[in-house]
């Protein structure tokens, strides 16, 4: 596929996807007020720490998924039954055990135990890939550093690659008491190692779900 007609898509499935997180309340009500993601800390998402935040937390993110349920289920440019876009597009909604386990981590198993702020963890809970017919991963990410330079996206933009995955990830932002959402590009010759890479990484936090309890959760978180 030429060049510019790969960038001429990019731009257009980004600014449809720009346009939509802008008109989208991305904010999470805990307490009856939106909690700013940048100055609360994961280590708050806890039973034993805060059970009032953490219960308010999940009930909020919980709600939030609805709403993106109902706000993107009619969007055309997402709706695969009716897909025809040049580039091969998925759209996903983070599921809520994924959520879970991601928060488990931050707080148990990272180095920070849980000295981080949300918007640093809860940051995909919204997700488009856009495979590249390209062959350099590298220059894909100056083609979409440079649409964004160009086009004023308020965004950040960065290598993700780890191990078998290679993608280059952009996330959406709006200001500290909004969620980000995420759009991976991928090389169209790295699907099925990506795919692989995604299935360890659902296979590892299903694996950890089946070793506890409801009440062994609620204690480590």
């Amino acid at each position: 596929m030429d060049k510019k007609i790969i960038e001429d898509n990019v731009l257009s499935y980004v600014e449809k996807i720009l346009t939509l997180y802008q008109n989208t309340d991305n904010s999470l009500i805990v307490g009856g007020k939106k909690i700013n993601l940048s100055r609360v800390e994961i280590k708050e998402v806890s039973l034993l720490n805060n059970p009032d935040f953490y219960f308010a937390f999940f009930n909020s993110v919980a709600e939030y998924r609805e709403k993106l349920k109902k706000n993107i289920e009619n969007v055309d440019f997402l709706n695969e039954k009716i897909n025809d876009n040049p580039l091969y597009l998925e759209s996903r909604i983070k599921n809520v055990n994924s959520i879970f386990s991601k928060i488990y981590q931050y707080i148990s198993l990272k180095k920070e135990k849980g000295s981080v702020p949300l918007i640093k963890c809860i940051n995909d809970l919204f997700g488009l890939r856009i495979e590249l017919p390209m062959k350099s991963l590298n220059k894909a990410q100056i083609l979409i550093e440079d649409l964004a330079r160009k086009n004023k996206w308020n965004c950040r933009i960065y290598n993700a690659s780890k191990n078998e995955y290679k993608a280059i990830h952009l996330y959406l932002l709006k200001d500290n008491y909004s969620l980000r959402w995420e759009i991976q590009f991928w090389l169209s010759k790295d699907d099925q190692s990506n795919r692989y890479s995604h299935a360890k990484y659902k296979q590892a936090y299903t694996s950890w779900e089946s070793q506890y309890s409801a009440s062994d959760l609620f204690e480590v978180c």
